[in-house]
């Protein structure tokens, strides 16, 4: 089944799941000490990095600007639903009451490396993230 047109996880429910695999994904947050996340985000469009190559996130952090590289940060994982031919998937470290949860990409190397071309992009989310 393809992820176009799908927006939410519970559009999945008593699908056919062909094409689609259970992953663990990655991202890099700041460490608060708190509940809340506060991730590394596209500064473009706000999307939250993920990437199922836990090395990758290194070239995040290194993207960033100084300060943001010096502030105390964490690798977080969550168990993601990847449609790998699209990079599209849905968390799934959700609750009954959350599997409206939208569809986000996965971010490959290339995707990364293209990023890291531009100046500052990525940044520290200004609010809390649930993913």
């Amino acid at each position: 089944m393809e992820p176009q047109g799908l927006t939410k996880l519970a559009e999945l429910v008593d699908r056919d799941l062909t094409g689609w695999i259970l992953t663990r994904c990655y991202f890099l947050e700041l460490d608060t000490r708190s509940s809340g996340r506060y991730p590394a985000i596209t500064s473009k469009d706000g999307s939250v990095v993920l990437v199922r190559e836990q090395e990758l996130l290194q070239q995040v952090l290194r993207c960033m600007s100084t300060y943001e590289q010096f502030l105390r940060t964490k690798i977080s994982s969550i168990l993601f639903l990847l449609h790998p031919a699209s990079g599209l998937g849905f968390s799934l470290q959700v609750t009954p009451a959350e599997m409206n949860t939208v569809r986000v990409r996965v971010f490959t190397n290339e995707d990364v490396e293209a990023l890291c071309q531009h100046e500052r992009p990525f940044e520290w989310a200004s609010g809390c993230i649930r993913l």
